[in-house]
């Protein structure tokens, strides 16, 4: 991937703390920063950079804007699109806090959008985590893993089904709304957890279900328990880019085993934190001192930080 030509936006204190950041990424020959957009006129350059207007903005060539201004982010990017730029070119500056964050591997997910599919809440929590477009409906919902494997055994069958009204969820119990793909024995249930009505979760999930980029799926499962049927099945799914987080170490290719957690809950650091597998995954704080999250969408082989 050619090195890509950038814009930043923003010179206050978040520019000041990715600076380091944004030089490395220079140094890699992933990016060069072209110039620094800033309504303040204080100065000409900054760090060698044309300070410039956003009317300006015009008689550059660049691939991205890097936004550092993440309490105004979405009033910046407003004002960007108005001047002219497009949507897809515009970058979220707090993704350079990632742990491992590497610009080339980034932009490889903007320009090739990954669609995760998960068995739980997972997808969505990355997808906000990394700033990336929801390129999934396997978003604010869980199923049983049993319905996760069989929908992940036949995907294409399942994603040509119409999502079926199985529960309406009641605000009294606290009960989610349920929907189902497929019939019979092939009936899979859906748990819409983060949605106030089924009609909602079915708008989301269907202008979701369009944006499925088929040439770059990631597949994540959490087992919390030794379910060898379940592993055994998972481990022999013809996706190239699949992962099964596990509790303990076991010797299945598709598996990993996060020691942090294990540790963590072995000393009872957690009692008032994170108590099972499933939510430390979610937790990008916790899951990205183990994990390599951008060299793990990439499908990259070495995105295990711990052992």
């Amino acid at each position: 991937m050619a090195m890509k030509k950038c814009l930043v936006w923003g010179a206050g204190n978040e520019y000041n703390l990715a600076c380091n950041q944004l030089l490395f990424e220079e140094l890699k020959n992933n990016l060069s920063v072209e110039a620094i957009i800033s309504k303040d006129k204080y100065a000409k350059y900054i760090d060698g950079k044309l300070l410039i207007d956003k009317r300006d903005i015009c008689n550059y060539d660049y691939d991205y804007i890097i936004i550092f201004n993440l309490s105004r982010y979405l009033d910046i990017k407003k004002e960007a699109i108005e001047v002219g730029v497009p949507e897809n070119k515009i970058i979220n500056g707090k993704v350079f806090n990632i742990p491992y964050f590497d610009f080339k591997r980034y932009c490889s997910l903007v320009e090739n959008p990954v669609t995760i599919i998960s068995d739980d809440c997972w997808g969505g929590t990355v997808y906000n985590y990394l700033s990336l477009k929801f390129n999934s409906p396997f978003i604010n919902f869980f199923t049983s893993s049993i319905d996760y494997i069989k929908l992940l055994e036949n995907l294409d069958y399942y994603l040509k089904q119409e999502l079926i009204l199985e529960e309406e969820c009641d605000i009294y119990s606290c009960s989610p709304s349920r929907g189902s793909l497929g019939f019979g024995d092939n009936k899979i249930i859906f748990n819409f957890n983060h949605h106030s009505s089924f009609n909602e979760a079915k708008i989301d999930w269907d202008k979701r279900k369009v944006r499925i980029h088929n040439n770059n799926l990631f597949i994540k499962l959490t087992l919390k328990n030794n379910n060898d049927d379940l592993l055994k099945r998972f481990d022999n799914l013809g996706y190239r880019n699949k992962v099964c987080f596990v509790p303990k170490p076991l010797s299945y290719n598709s598996t990993v085993y996060l020691p942090r957690y294990y540790w963590e809950n072995l000393h009872n650091c957690r009692v008032n934190e994170i108590g099972n597998l499933a939510q430390y995954v979610r937790s990008m704080n916790s899951f990205t001192k183990s994990i390599d999250i951008l060299s793990m969408l990439c499908g990259e082989d070495n995105f295990i930080r711990e052992i």
